[in-house]
């Protein structure tokens, strides 16, 4: 992203009561929950076209807080608990694409707009804990802390105890194909530890050319989890 667009969406952003943290923007809802958004860039096929891509989120500070105690940092809470792209919210393709040595004026427009439309429908919906909770109801560290919010401290162990147990064990070629968008046994090349312990990125290269179009190249996740997740799980049981 240019500094021309960056110090624009700066300015646009104030003006709409957001305050910036780092790379975050954020505004205040009531006393636990402010609303976030941050942008990055990526490059258009087309030279002196760049992509900005918003993401919205929403930042619960009882949520944070419980978080960073858990894993045993004295941090600052004021962090996105969770966001998502905002085409995804709009349900639309990415549209924000702007003009280098260009003011954008209309780009800006629209992007703000959209900003504020879809920014509303998540904050909105995420400042239910109950909605948050079926957003995040997945996620290994957030489902157990919203377990406990929840008054449900019990689910979120047992959660935790299923993740780890679930983590102990190497992921089936069948599970894997099923997680690949469009995945087959033919267009899906698994490539687990061990198969090129030393492999190169003309290795890489080689490989790639041989899946066909559409097809994925997966490395599985690792066996196990890392010991700050047991101990995580500890100071949860700790709770009262």
């Amino acid at each position: 992203m240019n500094r021309y667009v960056e110090k624009k969406l700066k300015e646009r952003m104030i003006t709409l009561g957001f305050k910036k943290k780092g790379e975050v923007f954020f505004k205040p809802i009531n006393d636990n929950l402010y609303a976030t958004v941050s942008f990055g860039s990526h490059s258009h096929m087309i030279v002196g076209h760049f992509h900005v891509d918003p993401h919205i989120g929403i930042c619960n500070l009882r949520v944070n807080q419980l978080s960073l105690t858990l894993e045993g940092i004295e941090g600052d809470p004021l962090y996105p608990t969770t966001s998502t792209n905002l085409e995804m919210i709009l349900k639309c393709d990415s549209r924000y694409v702007f003009v280098k040595d260009d003011d954008n004026v209309e780009m800006m427009d629209v992007l703000i707009s959209d900003i504020q439309k879809g920014g509303e429908i998540f904050w909105t919906k995420m400042s239910n804990l109950e909605n948050l909770f079926e957003y995040c109801k997945l996620h290994f560290q957030l489902a157990p802390v919203l377990y406990y919010l929840r008054g449900e401290k019990e689910k979120g162990l047992q959660f935790m105890e299923d993740y780890v147990r679930r983590m102990s064990v190497p992921e089936t070629d069948e599970e894997i194909i099923k997680s690949c968008i469009g995945g087959t046994k033919e267009n899906v090349v698994i490539i687990r530890p061990g198969d090129y312990p030393n492999m190169t990125w003309k290795d890489y290269q080689k490989i790639r050319k041989q899946v066909p179009p559409g097809g994925h190249i997966v490395f599985p996740r690792k066996v196990g989890v890392d010991s700050s997740y047991l101990e995580f799980m500890k100071k949860y049981q700790e709770l009262p």
